[in-house]
């Protein structure tokens, strides 16, 4: 999650969508819910760590 106040100043607006811009190209989320999947299977036997499909 990105956020940016109400009250930022142009260039921290821009810097907030170049950072969204940047975490959509190496598409962070789907590296996070795998990674999320993955962990979770260590902690709970029998819990299978399958990638979501993320949109």
């Amino acid at each position: 999650m990105i956020i940016a106040h109400g009250g930022s100043r142009e260039r921290a607006i821009m810097n907030a969508i170049g950072q969204t811009v940047r975490v959509v190209q190496h598409k962070v989320n789907q590296i996070i819910v795998r990674e999320v999947a993955a962990a979770a299977a260590l902690f709970k036997p029998g819990l299978r760590a399958v990638p979501l499909s993320v949109p």
